[in-house]
């Protein structure tokens, strides 16, 4: 589960976080919280928090610039290149879930993928490094692969759709990735969909004046944009689309 804002880890410890891995306690149940400051001082290797991440057994993941961290809601255990065979530096900055697999990119080298093991150990995602074009970031749900968007257009030619444009697309900094299968890239004020399964590259049919960023997010598949007048655009399949929270709740 994605924590909503990584400012927040300087952090609500609440029950639920100290929970046992495994369980699903109700989230304040008896009414009570505390509230706990972390630091460099009392767990943490260093004090910056670029990501925060709870996996499917209630562990708290935290990318920090000396570092992987796993917290459990009592004790810290950090994962660093003194202590893991496997890691080449320390400084990170992003975790990704697909629900079952938890992945991590470093601040330096972007093609450098690392995952969690069943055990919690910590390997070279190999079958990741390979991707010539992907995009993981702190808006992902797992890695989304642009390879085959890249072969269709090369062999199928679009006026709309040309090299300068792919290539910019996949050069930006700010994109969501919904899932395998789909992205969401803003690129020079307008917001492309991107479907690798189809290879599909959409422009979404917003107006700058209706969103800004940081405020869109997605919901599962769902990508939403938070207009000015506090209004929700919606959008599924790279089309507009009406929800309500039932319908979201039931996804």
């Amino acid at each position: 589960m994605r924590i909503g804002s990584f400012l927040l880890f300087f952090l609500l410890s609440l029950q639920y976080v100290r929970a046992q891995p495994g369980d699903n306690p109700n989230l304040l149940r008896n009414g009570t919280y505390d509230i706990k400051q972390y630091n460099s001082e009392n767990g943490l290797p260093q004090n910056s928090a670029s990501d925060l991440l709870l996996d499917q057994n209630n562990f708290l993941w935290i990318a920090t610039q000396n570092g992987i961290v796993r917290f459990d809601g009592q004790r810290f255990r950090v994962y660093n290149s003194s202590n893991t065979p496997a890691l080449k530096v320390n400084r990170f900055s992003v975790i990704s879930s697909t629900g079952q697999q938890l992945l991590f990119r470093s601040s330096f080298d972007a093609p450098e993928i690392y995952e969690v093991t069943p055990d919690y150990k910590i390997q070279i995602d190999s079958e990741a490094m390979l991707l010539k074009h992907k995009l993981i970031s702190i808006h992902s749900n797992g890695i989304f692969d642009c390879s085959p968007i890249f072969s269709y257009y090369a062999k199928n030619k679009d006026p709309l759709i040309d090299t300068v444009l792919l290539n910019g697309l996949f050069n930006s900094d700010t994109y969501w990735v919904l899932n395998a299968r789909e992205a969401v890239i803003w690129y020079h004020a307008d917001l492309y969909y991107l479907d690798n399964l189809s290879a599909r590259v959409t422009k979404l049919p917003v107006t700058q004046e209706h969103w800004k960023i940081p405020l869109d997010f997605f919901i599962n598949d769902i990508f939403c944009i938070i207009r000015e007048n506090g209004g929700i655009l919606t959008f599924k399949d790279g089309k507009p689309i009406d929800i309500n929270l039932a319908t979201v709740r039931a996804r």
